[in-house]
C-alpha cells in the first residue's frame, strides 16, 4: 500500500519504524481525529489515508508522513511530560 514518492532521498533508514507509527495513528480513534484536524485532512479508508501520506506536501515539508511522525512525536512528548 505505501510506496516511495519517488522523489529526494531513495533510502529511509527509518522507514520501518516511521511506517508502523504513522499507521498507528490512522487506527487510534482520538489520535486520528486530532491529526485530521491539525492537517485538515478527513481520512475515511486506509487508502485515502495511505493517497494522502504519499501526495503531495506543503511546500515547506519535505513529505506527509515526515510531517505525521514529528506531529506524533510532539504529541507523545506533550503527554508524557503531563504524566502520562
Amino acid at each position: 500500500m505505501v510506496r516511495k514518492a519517488g522523489k529526494g532521498v531513495q533510502k529511509c533508514d527509518y522507514g520501518d519504524i516511521i511506517t508502523p507509527m504513522v499507521f498507528g495513528t490512522y487506527y487510534e480513534g482520538k489520535l486520528k481525529k486530532k491529526a485530521e484536524e491539525h492537517f485538515g485532512g478527513w481520512w475515511n479508508s486506509r487508502e485515502h489515508f495511505a493517497s494522502w501520506l504519499m501526495g503531495k506536501p506543503k511546500a515547506t515539508s519535505y513529505s506527509n508522513i515526515v510531517d505525521l511522525f514529528m506531529w506524533y512525536m510532539d504529541k507523545e512528548k506533550e503527554l508524557s511530560s503531563l504524566g502520562r
